[in-house]
C-alpha cells in the first residue's frame, strides 16, 4: 500500500507502511480483531498543563463493531476530548488500518497495524497534520452488556 491512495478516506490520507515493516499480524493469522468494547490511549506531544503535559497517555474507551470478513470497521466512544465516532474504518490484506475519528468539532485520522488484537499506529490532525502523534488500543475483558449496565 505504500504511495496508494487509501480507498475510503478523503483526499490526503496515505498509507504510510510498507509490506516489509509488518509481522505476524491478525490477517496472517486466525485470529481477527472482534466486535466488543476496547481500551487504549493516544499520545499528544503538546503540553497541557499539569494534568496533560507533552507526551501523556489520554484514554480512550470505544465500542468496535468489525464486518464479518474483518475488512471494515465503525466505533462510537469516549475520551476526555469528547464523545466521538470511527468513520470509513478499514483493514487491507496487510493488516494496514485506517479510519477517521470525528467530534462535534473536529476530525482526527488514524493509520496504523494490527497485530492479533491490538491496533496501533499514528494519528493527525485532519485539518493541521503538523498536530500528531501515536496510539494503541486493545480489546476490554468488558463485554457490550457489562459496559451498558455501568452506564445505568
Amino acid at each position: 500500500m505504500t504511495g496508494s491512495r487509501a480507498t475510503n478516506l478523503p483526499q490526503g490520507a496515505y498509507a504510510n507502511f510498507s509490506r516489509s515493516e509488518i509481522t505476524v499480524c491478525a490477517c496472517e493469522t486466525s485470529q481477527q480483531p472482534s466486535t466488543r468494547r476496547w481500551r487504549g490511549y493516544f499520545v499528544d506531544n503538546r503540553n497541557f498543563g499539569d494534568e496533560h503535559g507533552a507526551g501523556s497517555q489520554w484514554p480512550i474507551d470505544v465500542y468496535m463493531r468489525f464486518s464479518a470478513d474483518g475488512k471494515e470497521f465503525s466505533a462510537e466512544g469516549t475520551d476526555e476530548i469528547g464523545s466521538f465516532k470511527f468513520k470509513y474504518g478499514t483493514v487491507s490484506d496487510e493488516c494496514f488500518c485506517q479510519f477517521l475519528k470525528t467530534y462535534d468539532t473536529h476530525t482526527v485520522t488514524y493509520q496504523g497495524l494490527i497485530y492479533g488484537q491490538r491496533v496501533s499506529g499514528m494519528w493527525w490532525l485532519t485539518d493541521h497534520p503538523w498536530v500528531c502523534g501515536s496510539f494503541a488500543m486493545w480489546p476490554s475483558e468488558d463485554t457490550l452488556e457489562t459496559m451498558l449496565a455501568a452506564l445505568e
